[in-house]
């Protein structure tokens, strides 16, 4: 088990060292995973509530990460997804920009 707010420093790092390849490279892929399960846990800090502690990184067909609180206990399961523009193609942001004037009418 790996504490969440270590590993979610050392991915900051990595995403500022890599701007925009970090956003988009499949080679990167496990650690935007991790930045938002982070920064999910950093917002449920700033709520007040419970929130995990640790953290397991699981393989298909689990959840992504299975949580725990500080007493090593689970707290929730978590699966990270991706939700995508309408006519987005993935790998392809820089070549096609997004054209929202085929899918939203500003009239």
């Amino acid at each position: 088990m790996l504490r969440i707010e270590d590993e979610y420093n050392k991915v900051k790092d990595l995403s500022e060292k890599n701007g925009k390849d970090f956003l988009t490279s499949r080679v990167y892929k496990d650690g935007r995973e991790l930045y938002i399960l982070g920064s999910f846990v950093e917002l449920l800090k700033k709520s007040k509530t419970d929130y995990p502690e640790y953290f397991q990184k699981m393989n298909p067909p689990d959840p992504d990460f299975h949580t725990y609180t500080t007493d090593k206990i689970l707290y929730k399961q978590i699966e990270i997804v991706e939700n995508m523009h309408w006519g987005r193609k993935r790998g392809n942001e820089d070549k096609f920009p997004f054209d929202r004037s085929k899918y939203i009418d500003d009239s």
